[in-house]
């Protein structure tokens, strides 16, 4: 087969292709999934199975090699390659080369600069076929690669192929790497009461400082006190690989912040991913303590490019946006100091601030950050209580179609990459009752609206994800993205997520009840096995893998 390293060309508009002695050099784009490079195969491929072997380095950022298939739609096999100065040898194996177009290498997730590969070493050649090696279709390769274990060793499908005497043979005695690879063994055999332990973890804290319209935290008013759920959540922290300071609410006003940071920096590995999800309006005075304790990503939610949208949308005060765009500069600066440091902003694209997105690209590029987040709204059954997000849905703004033509024009500019699905920006947040009645609500200023303040805690009365005799399903059931079962969603295998006030379980963020279910609780007389399988998890579970899928599941814009 007639296919050498001159084959590869670019395969996008600002890609770069060129030739250095024996090795080809390819600088891809940032922005996330963008092809770089490609090496057609064309007519005189022979057929049958074929391997073909890369040999690469990769000095910046993550990228792909796969095999395109002949329709040029989909993926016969990829596999990503993280920044390394080693070389790396990459197997793809194709059934039958006639169904295949080509080598592409693509940007594989977010990287703060264009991602690059030497390509050492390419040939095609007659082999035996190997399925372990294909990706499974339908699992998305960034739910594949989200634990951190090397592909394709650990790929979803090969994992189908081990038994559990494999399994066992492939544990090494490291509790934090062998829970990742328990859980993904679990992930890829359906299992639903799992002996792994989630290996992210979300501190839950309650309080917060802003009055968010697309968010309820701020209308809650109760004991936010975390000591007894810290000292239960021990076990989980102590194997986590990704820690997230997020809660529901402002992590940096809780009392007890400081605390908890120190009992993270004290029992979670040093190995573990520790990031924050913050208002940034407490950010300057605590970034020392945080760098210390290793926290090196940080989510930063500002939703708007001046203090207007931004005390609208957020309920702040007209100072806190240029408190928040100070500190974000000064967090930047110490990456001089701390290299893994990664900054990312965000926006939920609202009726309210789709005008601004492309100044809010263009203000993130000035401040220096690795990349951007534009956020959907999350559908719902009716209005919110308490909120007025009936007024946030993007597509009221009279001028949306040019807006979006604006916003995804500034995108595709971007030289920062930007995570963002633009086909949900104009999907129905409401049902269809609903949607023609949005604009004749009325609407309640903040000031008016009532705190729901939870009463003292009755442990015996609280639900722990028992089967309900309630109405399994709300109405909102459209399945507006066309899914079905098997999903590989990853939340319920690998994340926990407690409530502050009561404890309260959910097994995404999205889901705040397990339909046909009590609600659950972490009750101080359980056990953690007995709440991350309850009736209710495992119900979650089995629905994604053989379903009929939830309604939560059927509307969420994220997987994980």
């Amino acid at each position: 087969m007639n296919l050498t390293l001159d084959a590869f060309q670019p395969a996008a508009p600002g890609a770069v292709v060129f030739r250095e002695g024996d090795t080809v050099h390819v600088i891809g784009l940032s922005a996330q999934w963008s092809y770089a490079a490609r090496a057609n195969f064309g007519p005189s491929l022979i057929s049958g199975p074929v391997r073909v072997s890369l040999k690469v380095t990769v000095p910046v950022g993550k990228i792909s090699a796969g095999i395109l298939a002949a329709d040029e739609g989909t993926f016969i096999v990829e596999k990503p390659v993280t920044a390394t100065n080693e070389e790396t040898t990459l197997f793809l194996d194709v059934e039958e080369a006639a169904h295949a177009a080509g080598v592409v290498l693509r940007t594989f997730e977010d990287c703060g600069r264009p991602p690059e590969i030497i390509i050492h070493e390419l040939t095609v050649s007659s082999h035996p076929f190997e399925p372990e090696y294909v990706l499974e279709p339908g699992v998305d390769p960034m739910v594949e690669s989200l634990w951190p274990l090397p592909l394709p060793e650990y790929s979803v499908n090969r994992l189908r192929s081990w038994d559990e005497a494999t399994l066992r043979a492939k544990l090494t005695g490291d509790p934090l790497q062998d829970n990742l690879v328990l859980n993904k063994w679990e992930f890829a055999h359906g299992v639903t009461v799992l002996k792994s332990l989630p290996w992210r973890l979300s501190i839950p804290f309650v309080l917060c400082n802003a009055r968010c319209e697309f968010c309820a935290a701020w209308l809650m008013k109760g004991n936010a006190k975390l000591d007894d759920l810290m000292m239960s959540l021990m076990p989980v922290i102590r194997h986590s690989y990704q820690l997230d300071l997020v809660g529901w609410g402002e992590p940096l006003i809780h009392p007890q912040f400081d605390q908890i940071l120190e009992i993270i920096k004290k029992a979670a590995d040093p190995r573990a991913r520790i990031a924050l999800t913050t208002n940034g309006t407490r950010l300057e005075e605590w970034i020392d303590r945080l760098l210390e304790a290793n926290v090196m990503d940080y989510a930063i939610s500002i939703h708007a490019t001046n203090s207007q949208t931004h005390q609208d949308l957020m309920g702040l005060q007209p100072e806190d946006f240029d408190r928040v765009i100070q500190a974000t500069k000064n967090l930047v600066a110490r990456k001089a100091d701390y290299p893994k440091v990664s900054v990312e902003m965000v926006l939920v694209i609202t009726r309210q601030n789709i005008a601004e997105m492309p100044a809010f690209i263009a203000m993130c590029e000035g401040l220096g950050v690795d990349k951007i987040n534009f956020r959907t709204l999350m559908p719902q059954e009716n209005p919110r209580e308490g909120l007025d997000y009936h007024r946030l849905p993007p597509y009221l703004h009279p001028e949306f179609e040019s807006l979006k033509a604006a916003a995804m024009a500034a995108i595709s500019r971007s030289r920062l990459p930007i995570k963002t699905d633009s086909d949900t920006w104009s999907r129905p947040v409401f049902s269809r009752e609903w949607e023609p009645q949005l604009d004749m609500i009325p609407l309640t200023p903040r000031e008016e609206r009532g705190y729901i303040r939870l009463a003292e805690i009755k442990w015996d009365e609280l639900g722990a994800g028992e089967p309900s005799a309630a109405p399994k399903e709300g109405r909102f059931t459209e399945n507006v993205y066309g899914r079905s079962a098997p999903m590989y969603c990853p939340s319920p295998y690998t994340a926990f997520y407690a409530n502050g006030f009561d404890r309260r379980v959910i097994p995404c963020v999205y889901m705040h009840k397990v339909p046909g279910h009590e609600f659950m609780h972490f009750k101080p007389s359980m056990t953690f096995d007995q709440v991350w399988n309850s009736p209710a998890m495992v119900a979650v579970r089995e629905s994604l893998n053989a379903g009929p899928l939830m309604s939560t599941c059927l509307k969420c814009p994220f997987f994980c």
